[in-house]
């Protein structure tokens, strides 16, 4: 291997290193979202580290089908926490309607009103929604169907770290 593979690696450990110690600088006991985010960027910097090929020390055929776990996990994670376009496409179409259009669904129009609290007249804000393409009823049917399918991409995901985590091992 180079000198150029070496530094790399180097380079991509440091920065995946800070940005682990980020995230645990940032956790806390009631948001169990952050273990997530721990393993996220560690797949993140296994994906660099086998990418770079320095210090691999498993067989070539190992390192094909664990980069294809890797990649496998990273994308079922995004696609639960963003359903990728295509997905939402597919289920606007189902139910008839423009995926842009049904996700831009309402107009958001700020309010003011005067209430008394105590006694005393206090001017309140607020928002009110206004349906600009689709009834109610479709929006939230697209909603439900596109978090079912987020859901199911995060099944997706535990599911291949039960079945594949532990042959990521170096």
């Amino acid at each position: 291997m180079s000198d150029k593979n070496k530094k790399q690696y180097k380079q991509d450990i440091k920065r995946h290193q800070k940005e682990l110690v980020k995230i645990a600088k940032s956790t806390y006991p009631w948001d169990y979202f952050y273990s997530f985010d721990f393993i996220i960027e560690h797949l993140k910097m296994m994906k660099d580290y086998y990418n770079v090929g320095y210090n691999v020390w498993s067989i070539e055929e190992d390192v094909l089908e664990r980069k294809e776990i890797i990649d496998k996990l990273l994308y079922e994670y995004d696609s639960y926490l963003d359903l990728p376009r295509i997905e939402r496409e597919k289920i606007a179409k189902k139910l008839g309607v423009e995926v842009d259009k049904v996700e831009d669904n309402f107009n958001r129009i700020e309010t003011e009103e005067i209430i008394k609290l105590d006694g005393k007249e206090t001017k309140c804000t607020g928002m009110k929604f206004e349906e600009k393409y689709y009834p109610y009823e479709v929006w939230t049917n697209y909603i439900r169907m596109v978090s079912k399918t987020e859901e199911k991409h995060f099944d997706n995901f535990i599911e291949l770290m039960k079945s594949g985590f532990r042959k990521l091992c170096d």
